[in-house]
């Protein structure tokens, strides 16, 4: 193949691909993420916003949850302990969004 393609196979990003290849198929490297440039598509302001709901029980929790989802804004949910049951991070355009 090197030598039909023009491609060196002892070139750093020839090797430097078949490293990560090998740490994918031995499940080293799980997933890829995607960081995008939120200024870029208009959300320029990130809120941290605490979040209480009313009894502790598992099913409120859950409905919770489903209905936190469907929002694109949040972009993390995390259950705490405190005074707030959740953490939310939820990005917009700007403060009157």
């Amino acid at each position: 193949m090197p030598r039909r393609s023009g491609i060196d196979r002892h070139h750093p990003s020839v090797q430097t691909a078949g490293h990560v290849n090998r740490l994918e198929c031995e499940g080293c490297i799980e997933s890829y993420y995607a960081l995008f440039g939120r200024e870029r598509i208009e959300l320029r302001l990130s809120v941290l916003v605490g979040v209480k709901i009313n009894g502790h029980a598992n099913d409120r929790a859950t409905a919770f949850e489903d209905e936190v989802v469907a929002f694109p804004e949040v972009i993390a949910c995390q259950m705490i302990s405190g005074e707030a049951d959740y953490l939310l991070e939820v990005i917009v355009p700007n403060l009157h969004h």
